[in-house]
């Protein structure tokens, strides 16, 4: 079995982190000591309440009573959240040239006021007030509004994907997006779990690409020293590496539209290159509807403020963003993570519209298909988004 030096260096770099996370871990405290412990979160949880709440906080960390203070119809941290994430808002649309209307979800709700200065200004005052009515008629109470906030935030995952990591796609793919994912039509990517070109097996993306002559700017590297396979095994299924398939994708942002490993790899599940039809097809419906409910996120951080601002408004039913279907039976959503939470926070059970639902083929690890499609998104010409 070979094993590029990148697959290695990988292996061994999360073993170390599991090794120092295991030495750095606190031992088990007695009796007294987790009491103390829970009396000493109780305080920080309290403070953190009458404190400001940051524009971009997660909404897993939201306050406990952030409903209360929502409902209050005062001026307080909740406020200042609010003028903070259109500061942040506008400052990044002037910065592309364009205009910002802090209040454009909501103004149809009877949210107008912009709230400006410190506290005690009218501006802020007018705001606090109008957000209470507008909750009021969305919500019907503080603790409805609080739940679903909770909910949201006990959703996220503990170890979500970087926006790096995941696939860059845009409204106006989904028709290119649904050619590839089916080989039928003479286009169409390899979605089973090694390549054959031309009766040739390739157990993984690196075998390929080394076949087709790798990038010209880049040289293929040797095999890293092996003094011990069953140690690397070993180390590997503690990074929770897939052993057998270890690099069957390309890596994202590795291709580039128009190159011959582009074009190589957009091609590869085809009939004429790897002898079979139909073996590589996942289902795309670029009019879906998915309930609210059967959403999952795969990013590990929503904002509260961007979220409560999609709620306020009734939330976004048209979602028209790409979601794909996991094992567990859930929708987990690639793109329009805030127009889902909102949504969700706004009325639990809407069922979302204009949804762009890919379902992977049967047996496919939900994981393996994120890293195809991502590499998809980059043969077509769609670069990777910043973390």
């Amino acid at each position: 079995m070979k094993y590029n030096k990148r697959i290695i260096t990988e292996a061994v770099r999360r073993v170390r982190q599991i090794i120092k996370e295991q030495e750095e871990a606190p031992a088990e405290a007695g009796a007294e000591g987790a009491a103390q412990a829970d009396a000493q979160a109780g305080d920080q949880g309290e403070q953190q309440q009458g404190q400001a709440i940051p524009w971009n906080l997660n909404i897993a960390q939201a306050p406990a009573n952030l409903g209360d203070m929502i409902f209050s119809g005062k001026d307080g941290p909740h406020v200042q959240m609010f003028m903070d994430f259109y500061q942040v808002g506008a400052s990044a649309a002037q910065k592309k040239g364009k205009e910002f209307d802090p209040l454009q979800f909501v103004k149809g709700k009877g949210l107008t006021a912009e709230p400006r200065g410190e506290m005690g200004d009218p501006s802020r005052a007018e705001f606090a007030k109008q957000l209470a009515q507008v909750a009021t008629k969305q919500f019907g109470d503080a603790a409805t509004l609080q739940k679903r906030v909770e909910e949201v935030g006990a959703s996220l995952p503990k170890t979500g994907m970087k926006k790096s990591e995941m696939p860059a796609l845009e409204k106006d793919d989904v028709g290119t997006v649904a050619d590839y994912l089916d080989d039928s039509d003479g286009t169409g990517i390899e979605l089973t779990p090694k390549y054959t070109i031309k009766g040739k097996e390739y157990n993984s993306w690196e075998e390929l690409k080394a076949a087709l002559g790798g990038n010209e700017e880049e040289q293929e590297e040797p095999a890293a020293n092996r003094k011990d396979e069953t140690v690397l095994r070993r180390w590997m299924k503690m990074a929770n590496l897939n052993e057998a398939n270890p690099a069957m994708y390309p890596k994202p942002d590795e291709l580039k539209k128009g190159t011959k490993l582009a074009k190589a790899y957009l091609s590869a599940g085809t009939a004429p290159v790897d002898g079979k039809k139909g073996d590589d097809k996942a289902a795309v419906d670029p009019d879906g509807t998915v309930a609210a409910t059967e959403m999952k996120p795969t990013q590990k951080n929503i904002q509260v403020a961007k979220s409560l601002m999609f709620a306020l408004s009734g939330g976004v039913p048209e979602f028209g963003g790409y979601v794909f279907g996991d094992t567990d039976g859930k929708f987990k959503i690639l793109d329009g993570h805030h127009r889902w939470s909102g949504t969700y926070i706004a009325n639990p059970n809407t069922t979302m519209t204009k949804v762009y639902k890919m379902t992977p083929p049967q047996g496919m690890d939900g994981t393996d298909f994120l890293k195809a499609v991502t590499a998809l998104g980059n043969a077509i010409g769609r670069d990777q988004k910043q973390d």
